[in-house]
């Protein structure tokens, strides 16, 4: 069973609306499985949520949580942006979301650049 997404599409500007391509479990060595929901943006770049598993921390197992999720979801063109989701009683330095590193590290989002491009995160 699949949780509920994160994005509402509805909620993106006229002509941005993403495309919801999924959602599913990847799993990562040492029996680490984490949700993820992958959307693509109208400029065609793929964008994958990964949501906080109240296990490994999603900063301590990126590179493995990288590997998976392109596993899963990567087809071809340019590589995916991975959102960490550290939900909303946990946060990254005081963010609900960061954007992925992909090698232990995140950054803050620009939330008005991502609005613009249609994936409209909750606040």
């Amino acid at each position: 069973m699949v949780d509920a997404v994160t994005v509402d599409a509805n909620d993106a500007p006229q002509g941005r609306r993403p495309i919801f391509l999924g959602a599913d479990y990847v799993a990562t060595a040492h029996n680490g499985r984490y949700y993820t929901e992958a959307w693509s943006l109208t400029d065609g770049e793929t964008v994958v949520i990964v949501r906080e598993n109240g296990g490994t921390s999603l900063m301590n197992a990126s590179e493995r949580i990288a590997a998976a999720i392109d596993e899963r979801w990567y087809k071809s063109g340019t590589p995916i942006r991975i959102i960490e989701d550290w939900g909303t009683d946990r946060t990254a330095l005081g963010h609900r979301f960061v954007e992925s590193s992909r090698e232990g590290g995140h950054w803050a989002l620009d939330f008005d650049e991502w609005d613009s491009r249609g994936l409209v995160l909750p606040r």
